[in-house]
């Protein structure tokens, strides 16, 4: 079937109807055509015989005609040549975008408005001493209290030098500790609820390390169209150099359990009005609005809020 697009037109036929879902994916990014015409064409494909002749689909191989041309390829390597993919979609993520092995986790407490003031404390007599003990085979990054955004919730930050080995030595290390045992007891009681992210850092972005008169961090989250995050950091690993006036940039992390797809920027201002000053700066830099109108069509949904770091925060 023949698609309109607004630069050119694309004639794909496929063969194997289990690719019919990226196909229409496919189309729907590169020629920005109706849904209801992309149903309607691809309903027709499957109900009309291809004038292509008898092909072999139980393989990983399959058979492509694109604009006239019959070829075969690879189950996922058209993908890239469609989309003008810069690394093979083959490849993993944490292989590409990342030179480290640590994993980072990102907990997300929610509190009952009244529990505040005491879940800070007994986070405050528990938190750096597990961090700080040999014993635990992990390490607080940072915590914060929410201020604008999500009301009311807490962020803690914690990393595994050892990679996965120590998440999963952590496990058996918390629950044969009395004292931390009783912390998260009398912890529970004051949430209402929590939820975790495993991820890794973004190499371009550096380790997060502590640093001097920050008051408030800022955390951008970004859900990413399913296949985009490569697209996505290729831009901002060029786009990062516009934003170091005050060298705000403090940690950038790609998610690998939990909402996949999803992609933090920690950001680290002296004040909000400072941070209105930067981001308004970042207009006037040459190459910025290019990097805004690259990763706009990138991203789903976007989440912000604002943080103060917590008196025990080793990132503040």
């Amino acid at each position: 079937r023949r698609v309109h697009g607004s630069a050119r037109a694309v004639t794909i036929t496929s063969v194997d109807l289990d690719l019919d879902l990226h196909v229409r994916r496919a189309c729907m990014d590169l020629c920005s055509v109706n849904k209801t015409m992309m149903l309607q064409a691809f309903r027709c494909v499957k109900t009309n015989p291809s004038p292509l002749g008898e092909f072999t689909t139980g393989n990983s191989k399959r058979y492509l005609h694109i604009n006239g041309k019959l070829e075969e390829k690879d189950a996922w390597a058209w993908l890239k040549n469609i989309k003008g993919g810069i690394i093979e979609p083959t490849s993993a993520h944490s292989s590409k975008l990342t030179t480290s092995n640590v994993i980072y986790e990102l907990q997300f407490h929610g509190i009952k408005p009244d529990c505040v003031d005491r879940y800070m404390e007994l986070c405050a007599g528990e938190l750096p001493r597990i961090s700080e003990s040999p014993e635990f085979s992990c390490q607080l990054v940072g915590s914060w209290m929410t201020v604008h955004g999500a009301q009311d919730q807490a962020l803690h930050l914690w990393q595994y030098p050892d990679s996965y080995h120590g998440l999963e030595a952590l496990m058996p290390q918390a629950h044969g500790d009395k004292r931390h045992t009783a912390f998260r007891k009398e912890r529970n009681k004051l949430m209402t609820d929590r939820h975790s992210q495993l991820c890794m850092e973004l190499s371009f972005w550096g380790r997060p390390v502590p640093r001097e008169g920050c008051d408030i961090y800022e955390l951008r989250s970004y859900r990413l169209k399913p296949g985009t995050l490569f697209e996505w950091a290729n831009c901002w690993a060029r786009g990062l150099k516009l934003r170091r006036m005050d060298n705000e940039q403090a940690a950038g992390f790609f998610s690998q359990i939990g909402p996949l797809y999803t992609v933090h920027h920690l950001w680290a201002y002296s004040s909000l009005q400072r941070r209105l000053e930067i981001r308004q700066s970042a207009w006037t830099q040459p190459g910025w609005d290019e990097l805004i109108t690259k990763t706009r069509p990138l991203c789903n949904e976007v989440d912000t809020r604002i943080m103060m770091p917590l008196p025990f925060s080793p990132l503040r």
